[in-house]
């Protein structure tokens, strides 16, 4: 049953072209007539409101509404403000479309003075071409990733139209908190797809190449808010003030930078199934960036659909572990085998396949013995975490700097999980998620104690 449209109780004001503040209309309840009524297919339903939005923008023309979302279904309304030689003309729009169904539009002019009727034809005539022949719009696009660690120096071009560089500052010391600039071209339906489409790019090359590099990757947000304390030329603490904080460009490039516009970007030669060298090491003076990078990214661009969000599953997961670290170790581990099992193949005989089994395919049947064979096995760590909010790594307890008495079974797990981990995460992407893929035999005791389950229930 679709939703009935109901009256807002709030009174919207927005700025109009001339500068002055107007009330926003519901125009959903208006009655006729309505020169201009579309239904917009399924399929192109929410292009047709993006071209809507890009063929203003192109005129320079505005608009103000509101809408209603529920469940069921959606509708809003608009009104256009035409802009230049055409000001005080607008067009009033609304639109409704139940959930993944067909957009019913309607439009007619309106203003002091009305819009011509021909204008309004016209524009809707543009939007149907632009829709029909998908046209996109191209703009480059600059953001920074931050992560701790050393610094990037080079340039590193994943491909034509994606660049890594160096940022403008970094640390007075080698480690510490630093930046790496993201340059793309990306295709978009205006501005607003442009956007959409560079936060999107975005949030995968974080994903991805956060467990390639070994470095939590974190999209800067540089208008954030926290109390920062201030010192005199003694250091003697002064006052506490709430700053914004956050690493920035101070000039943004309007332009993709030219090809060796910045030294290119050392690399490492990693043996796979392998990560290379751990550690920071006395010759370090820049991030390691294995040999294959732009391999393993163009293998991630050439995924199927439903590969692709397979492996950002499991990435997601991987950067909820990152994330975890170090206030939450016990869910840092616990998020490194859900990333493990998300990458078992999604067909049903491999539903009951566990991270074991993911680790003797990905990396080596050896690693998954040591770590299953653990006294805290990962497995167990992750499901009594999970379903009952365990903590093997006793976060509770106080810590004691050099404590005799410590138990170092955690931190072994810990510390071979978080490496195996992305290994298996390289190594999926690596072979395209195609590896021939089999499960561990399981021990006779389990086997026995299933089978008395079993009866037992019957």
């Amino acid at each position: 049953m679709v939703a009935k449209k109901a009256k807002s109780g709030a009174t919207l004001i927005a700025r109009n072209p001339a500068g002055s503040m107007t009330q926003v209309e519901d125009h959903r309840f208006s009655d006729g007539p309505w020169p201009f009524a579309a239904t917009i297919p399924t399929a192109q339903a929410e292009e047709w409101m993006l071209h809507i939005g890009a063929e203003m923008h192109s005129r320079n023309w505005s608009a103000a509404g509101m809408g209603q979302l529920v469940a069921e279904a959606n509708s809003g309304s608009q009104t256009i403000s035409l802009g230049g030689e055409h000001s005080g003309c607008t067009i009033e729009l609304t639109w409704d479309r139940e959930r993944g169904g067909l957009l019913d539009v309607r439009a007619r002019p309106s203003g002091n003075p009305v819009t011509p009727l021909e204008i309004m034809r016209d524009f809707f005539q543009v939007v149907d071409v632009r829709l029909r022949i998908r046209q996109r719009d191209r703009a480059h696009r600059r953001w920074w990733f931050v992560y701790d660690g050393i610094p990037w120096r080079g340039e590193l071009w994943l491909s034509d139209s994606l660049r890594l560089g160096p940022p403008s500052r970094f640390p007075e010391s080698l480690i510490g908190r630093q930046a790496v600039i993201v340059d793309a071209v990306v295709e978009g339906i205006g501005w607003q797809g442009i956007q959409a489409e560079f936060q999107r790019r975005l949030r995968e090359l974080r994903l991805v190449l956060s467990p390639i590099l070994g470095a939590h990757l974190e999209e800067s947000r540089n208008w954030d808010s926290d109390w920062v304390p201030e010192f005199d030329e003694q250091m003697r603490l002064t006052d506490c003030k709430l700053r914004a904080v956050g690493y920035t460009e101070l000039s943004v490039s309007p332009e993709m930078p030219e090809r060796a516009s910045a030294p290119t970007a050392e690399r490492e030669t990693v043996a796979r199934p392998g990560l290379g060298r751990m550690g920071i090491w006395a010759d370090d003076r820049s991030i390691r960036i294995p040999h294959d990078i732009e391999d393993l990214w163009a293998r991630f661009v050439a995924l199927t659909h439903p590969e692709r969000q397979q492996f950002l599953n499991a990435c997601n997961a991987y950067d909820i572990a990152r994330s975890m670290w170090p206030s939450q170790r016990t869910a840092y581990a616990a998020f490194l085998v859900v990333a493990c099992e998300a990458l078992k193949p999604t067909n049903r005989r491999y539903e009951k396949a566990n991270v074991y089994d993911v680790i003797a395919n990905l990396a080596s049947e050896a690693d998954a013995r040591a770590l299953k064979n653990l006294r805290l096995a990962p497995q167990k760590v992750r499901s009594q975490h999970l379903h009952r909010g365990e903590l093997a790594a006793d976060e509770f307890a106080p810590l004691l700097f050099g404590d005799p008495f410590r138990d170092p079974s955690f931190d072994d797990m810990l510390m071979r999980l978080s490496q195996v981990a992305r290994v298996c995460l390289i190594e999926w992407l690596r072979h395209s998620g195609s590896l021939p893929f089999k499960l561990l035999a399981r021990s006779k005791t389990r086997r026995l104690a299933r089978k008395n389950r079993g009866s037992r229930s019957s």
